[in-house]
C-alpha cells in the first residue's frame, strides 16, 4: 500500500488578487511561504520517502520549502498542474462564478464533464491525467509515504470523483490543506482531510 498526502500549495499572489489562476504562473506570498513551513513542521514525523510537485511556480515553491525542512528531494510534473481555465485565466473569481448560470440544473456527471469554453479542462479531463499519475507513483513507492503538492481544483475534483462528497458539500480546500489517501493498487481510500471547505465553513475529518 502507498500512503499519499496530497497538499494544496500555499497562498499565492493570484489568491491574494482573487483571480482565476489555472496554468497562470504566480509566486507564493510571504504568508504562503509561512504556511508551507508550518505544514512541513506539522508533517515532518510522517517520514516521507518522496515529494512530487506540480510544475507551476506556486506549487514548486511550496514543495521546495517543505523539502528543505524534511530533507527530501522534489520531482515535478505537468500532470499535477491545476485545471486549465483557458480564456478565463486572470478573471476576477466573482466574475467567473457569475458564469455558472444553470449550474444547479446539471446532474453530478454533467458537472464533472462541464466546460464553459473549449480552452478549459473539465474535472474529468484533469482527473484523466492526475489519477494515472498517482498510480504510476504508487508503483515506484510500494509501502512508502509520498507527498504530492498540487492545487485546490485538482484535490476537489479527486474527492468528488471518488464520491467522498459532491459539489454542494465540497467547496474547496484551504491553502496548505491536505488529504491523506491510501492506495492498495486497486482502490483509493480517503483517510483524512485537513482544511476542507464547504461553502460556508472549514471542516477537518479523521
Amino acid at each position: 500500500m502507498t500512503t499519499f498526502y496530497i497538499v494544496r500549495h500555499g497562498q499565492s499572489e493570484g489568491n491574494m488578487q482573487d483571480v482565476v489562476q489555472g496554468h497562470t504562473e504566480t509566486h507564493l506570498t510571504t504568508k504562503g511561504k509561512e504556511q508551507a513551513k508550518d505544514l512541513a513542521i506539522k508533517l515532518k514525523d510522517k517520514n516521507f520517502d518522496a515529494i512530487y510537485s506540480s510544475s507551476s511556480l506556486r506549487a514548486k515553491e511550496t514543495a521546495g520549502i517543505i523539502a528543505s525542512i524534511i530533507n527530501v528531494s522534489v520531482n515535478t510534473s505537468v500532470l499535477l498542474k491545476e485545471r486549465t481555465q483557458g480564456k478565463f485565466e486572470g478573471m476576477k473569481t466573482d466574475d467567473f462564478l457569475n458564469l455558472y448560470t444553470g449550474w444547479d440544473t446539471l446532474s453530478h456527471e454533467e458537472k464533472l464533464a462541464h466546460k464553459f469554453h473549449e480552452t478549459q479542462e473539465s474535472f474529468y479531463d484533469a482527473m484523466d491525467r492526475f489519477v494515472p499519475f498517482l498510480k504510476e507513483v504508487a508503483k515506484k513507492h510500494q509501502d512508502q509515504t509520498v507527498l504530492i503538492v498540487t492545487h485546490g481544483g485538482i484535490i476537489r475534483g479527486f474527492l468528488i470523483t471518488k464520491r467522498y462528497g459532491d459539489f454542494d458539500s465540497i467547496g474547496g480546500i484551504e491553502n496548505c490543506g491536505y488529504i491523506q489517501v491510501n492506495y492498495d493498487n486497486k482502490e483509493f481510500r480517503i483517510k483524512k482531510t485537513y482544511g476542507l471547505k464547504t461553502w460556508n465553513k472549514t471542516v477537518n475529518k479523521n
